[in-house]
């Protein structure tokens, strides 16, 4: 098991390690599994309005916390979801989620992740704002 996460720590450093592929002026591989883990620039304008959170995240201090997804606008009306950060779920619960909005326009570079999907997962009959993992055939359903 250790070989194995070697192995795989190896691989993801790799690619972190190449240029960032700057998904405005190239085009994205129709195989999205060949940019697992690999380092993607985009400029666009982050829409709150359909911001979500994944639940069950756990601070530093061990207190319940929720990483923030929003959506990054591309000028080609494509979007691309980005990982704001981790926020304490009292936070979101007591509806202070806007407050840690950025400027809507935003430069991000980060790392690219599959989505998680779970064939089992019913379809909900109206939007969410908490999920539990980013699914994105779920969010595209809704």
């Amino acid at each position: 098991r250790l070989s194995q996460r070697r192995t795989q720590n190896t691989f993801v450093a790799a690619r972190w390690n190449q240029e960032p592929l700057d998904i405005n002026r190239e085009a994205i591989p129709t195989d999205l599994g060949a940019l697992g883990y690999r380092r993607l620039m985009a400029e666009g304008t982050f829409d709150y309005e359909n911001q979500i959170v994944l639940s069950n995240q756990q601070m530093p201090d061990f207190a319940p916390g929720v990483v923030v997804v929003t959506p990054l606008r591309l000028p080609d009306n494509k979007a691309v979801l980005v990982a704001r950060g981790l926020l304490y779920y009292n936070d979101v619960q007591e509806g202070k989620l806007a407050q840690y909005n950025e400027a809507s326009t935003a430069t991000v570079v980060g790392m690219a992740r599959a989505s998680e999907t779970n064939p089992d997962t019913p379809i909900p009959d109206k939007p969410l704002l908490e999920w539990h993992r980013v699914d994105v055939l779920y969010r595209t359903a809704t």
